[in-house]
């Protein structure tokens, strides 16, 4: 998704996830108010983000980028 496309839904109330794992295990977001990329959530293992997106991702205003 581009920036363009990032902003129209995060106008409409959306928060975006990411996962990333440099520097650290994390789940990153972007939302309404911040346009920028913030850290949701730092994990210890791979395994625990992966839980956790799939329990952001059962609420239908979040969205995976």
């Amino acid at each position: 998704m581009d920036q363009k496309s990032q902003a129209k839904v995060m106008d409409e109330g959306f928060m975006i996830i990411r996962c990333d794992d440099q520097p650290s295990i994390r789940i990153k977001y972007k939302g309404p108010g911040s346009h920028e990329w913030r850290t949701l959530s730092n994990h210890d293992t791979k395994a625990a983000r992966e839980r956790e997106r799939l329990r952001l991702t059962e609420d239908p205003m979040i969205i995976e980028d």
